[in-house]
């Protein structure tokens, strides 16, 4: 495999906080170079971040994937949402415009700001507060790095499943531009477009534009269903005067309309609602009542300086960022019967954030022996809905007054402003719920050396949060006139929480390219408030706690042509937060605390160049990863009832499977590049992505579980050499598989949304 430049191995990282590693599998023997086979795009080196300082990424005692642009581009991998067929123990659902990621059975299926993730993701290192995404395509990027475990000592707050680091192209000294464009079937259209432009010798510029457009899954034959259009850019600014100091200014603006995953249709009524709700067969035809749009977008504003000094290095970053829905709605019940409708112009989340760190130098303090980190990190933020609106219809007010009979507090306070003689008045609910946090850490980590073959980390981070509501109430809504008349105002709660996770490991490599790891390490997840309420008080949700141990190996075989890792884990989960979604419960979407959980697997990755000597573009890739997670005491949980579908709480879930977390998962791949000619290659690759299927709540109801399911991709790609033009053509889920991206229960039944038939395109890339 070709090495890396001199020029890239020396630049420093733009990640979060953390240094550089080298993933690489060597370059084949000499012969293989004099033989007309190609080297693969999936098999290079790379420079990564996982830990904060430089080191191989086979002697880390930290389970971490890292992918390139070209490795990625290889896969036909463009967003966040295709990670799980790159790397083992990863699961990505989606509901309400949000992503929920689950690394090793440890994740969050709660769609609102004020909720915290448990997987975190960083964009240049900075940290992203929420799980609502916009405009999550790939776009001028270098690489993506997948951290697995509670990285709770190094990146901090909410890492209790893991980290996902997106890094971008840092401007460089030498011109480099890029376009790209791409046409399949939905009338999917992608252009991006990237452009590093060296102003003088110690000042560079770069920008990169992403262009998505892509037509809904589902049809409604009622009316029409918005397609997905989004559209960022990011703009970059580096200045190296010296050789000792560089300062990085960045600029993020994205924007998005779509119905995405916000569309779903009622596939199993409750029996609450089956006698006015038609029972719908799970296809892509949606007859939902009310339009699903969201309108939306975020930008950020960050830097990154670093200072290197004769004893340590010095970072300080930070940055401002701000998501937002300007209008987002859903049709809450899912069906063609007007009865419940959601739709909100005020959803955010604001956050600013600054880290402060002093790294350890080879020739400085500690020498080669002892490798150390320490720093700082401040974060301030908040999110929430401004203003939510519930839209009950008359055909749900006369069915729960007249016919069922069911007394609700709700229906109790809006009585007096109901005119059941008048069918034209039309009464809307107004929530408003905002939480705001304060979060400050100090943390520190050192690896000492004390052989050539053994070494010992220790490590741990100090934290400090206060939660509090800024918002609070429930109003009473005339759209007709723009009135309210207030109903519920609720007391503005504050909560300070207090941290120290650790971080444990010890490694030996008993020879050269085999490594041995053990490590405990543990993560914190942030408490917060339920802020969609309707008639009760806001109620806290303690953080989330994870104490990992995990056993791995990595190892290397016939000079780095096999690679070899594996890894067994214990994850013990305390306080879990779990999303539920009902109106009778008193809000909307509500999170709670299962008291323990634990999941226990393993998983191996492996890659494998089997002929280097005969055929160096010949690839195979291989994962697989076995989970069993359960909720070991769970006796407060959230659900409905089997017989009537009413809401019910105090149920009991202990010895429940963990939602999201499929008890075996892998792919296998091949890929082969091969040289035509001295001026052209052609690439093929195909990969399968197997799930043995999940429960999509803790309830574990059958009518909520994925069954198992298979994905095939498939591409091929020419590459012309002089013209540096690769045409691609690609098929994704070729097989048409059907599975969920989304199931959801509510008061009026199962809410589903299927992922994407079978997808095929292609596109046209050019680099000059």
């Amino acid at each position: 495999a070709p090495a890396a430049p001199a020029a890239e191995a020396a630049e420093p990282a733009a990640a979060p906080p953390v240094a550089t590693q080298k993933v690489e599998i060597p370059a084949a023997a000499e012969s293989a170079a004099e033989a007309p086979h190609s080297s693969n795009r999936m098999v290079e080196e790379i420079v990564v971040t996982a830990q904060k300082r430089e080191e191989e990424i086979q002697t880390v005692p930290i389970s971490v994937a890292a992918f390139s642009a070209d490795a990625l581009d290889a896969r036909g991998v463009y967003d966040t949402k295709a990670i799980v067929n790159l790397t083992p123990a990863v699961t990505v659902t989606e509901f309400g415009g949000f992503s929920f990621i689950y690394i090793r059975g440890v994740g969050s299926d709660a769609f609102v700001p004020s909720a915290d993730p448990s997987v975190t993701t960083y964009v240049d290192g900075i940290f992203v507060p929420t799980s609502q995404g916009f405009a999550t395509d790939f776009g001028g990027i270098k690489r993506v790095e997948i951290l697995k475990g509670p990285q709770g000592t190094l990146f901090g707050r909410n890492s209790t499943g893991g980290a996902i680091s997106v890094i971008t192209k840092k401007p460089g000294e030498d011109f480099e531009a890029n376009v790209q464009g791409e046409v399949g079937n939905f009338n999917e259209k992608r252009g991006k477009a990237y452009l590093n432009l060296p102003l003088t010798s110690t000042l560079g510029f770069s920008a990169d534009v992403l262009y998505k457009y892509l037509d809904n899954q589902y049809t409604n034959y009622n009316r029409g269903i918005s397609p997905t259009k989004d559209l960022s850019g990011r703009f970059r600014l580096d200045w190296h005067p010296t050789s000792y100091f560089d300062l990085d200014l960045s600029y993020f603006r994205a924007h998005q309309e779509t119905a995405g995953s916000l569309v779903a249709k009622n596939i199993a009524p409750s029996p609450l609602f089956s006698l006015i709700i038609p029972k719908e067969p799970d296809n892509y035809v949606a007859q939902t009542d009310f339009n699903e749009y969201v309108k939306g977008g975020s930008y950020v504003y960050s830097f990154a300086s670093t200072l290197n000094l004769p004893w340590f290095d010095i970072k300080l970053m930070g940055a401002s960022q701000d998501t937002e829905s300007s209008y987002s709605s859903i049709d809450f019940d899912a069906s063609e019967i007007p009865l419940v409708d959601f739709y909100t112009n005020g959803q955010f989340s604001k956050a600013k954030n600054l880290e402060l760190q002093f790294l350890s130098s080879p020739d400085g303090w500690g020498g080669s022996k002892l490798e150390w980190v320490g720093g700082a990190y401040y974060l301030k933020g908040s999110g929430g809905f401004d203003k939510i609106f519930l839209q009950p219809a008359n055909d749900l007010i006369d069915y729960v007054t007249q016919v069922l009979k069911i007394p609700s507090p709700v229906l109790d306070t809006l009585a007096p402003l109901l005119d059941p003689l008048n069918k034209d008045v039309n009464v809307n609910l107004l929530a408003s719920g905002i939480v705001a946090i304060n979060s400050i850490s100090g943390y520190a980590q050192s690896t000492y050396h004390a052989t050539d073959w053994l070494s010992l980390t220790l490590g741990g981070r100090y934290q400090r949060e206060r939660r509090y509501l800024t918002q609070a109430y429930t109003d009473g809504y005339y759209p007709a006139t723009g009135t309210t008349i207030p109903l519920f105002n609720f007391p503005l709660e504050s909560t300070t929480a207090t941290n120290f996770s650790s971080r444990e490991a010890i490694s030996v490599e008993p020879m050269e390219g085999q490594m041995i790891y053990a490590s405990r390490s543990q993560g914190f997840k942030s408490g917060t408030y339920n802020v969609i309420n309707i008639d009760e008080v806001p109620n806290y949700v303690r953080p989330e706690l994870v104490t990992s141990y995990e056993l791995g190996t990595k190892s290397d075989f016939f000079g780095g042509m096999l690679r070899f890792n594996t890894a067994v884990f214990d994850n013990r989960i305390k306080d879990k937060q779990v999303a539920f979604v009902s109106l009778l419960s008193g809000g909307a979407v509500s999170l709670g605390n299962a008291q323990l959980a634990e999941v226990v697997g393993g998983e191996f990755d492996t890659t494998w160049v089997p002929l280097p000597d005969l055929d160096s573009g010949l690839v195979i890739t291989a994962n697989g990863a076995y989970l069993h997670g359960w909720y070991k005491e769970y006796t407060d949980g959230q659900g409905y009832s089997q017989t009537t579908g009413l809401y019910q709480n105090n149920l009991d879930f202990s010895g429940k499977q963990i939602e999201r977390t499929p008890k075996f998962s892998g792919g296998f791949g091949v890929s082969q590049a091969y040289d035509v000619s001295a001026s052209s290659q052609v690439e093929v690759g195909s990969d399968i992505y197997y799930n043995s299927g999940f429960y999509f709540t803790p309830e574990n109801k059958d009518d909520l579980k994925q069954s198992p399911y298979r994905l095939l991709n498939a591409r091929a790609s020419y590459l012309y050499r002089p013209w540096n033009v690769r045409l691609t053509a690609f098929g994704k889920n070729v097989l048409g598989e059907r599975y969920h991206i989304g199931l959801f229960q509510t008061d009026f039944g199962t809410l589903s949304t299927l992922a994407y038939p079978a997808q095929y395109g292609a596109s046209l890339e050019w680099n000059f």
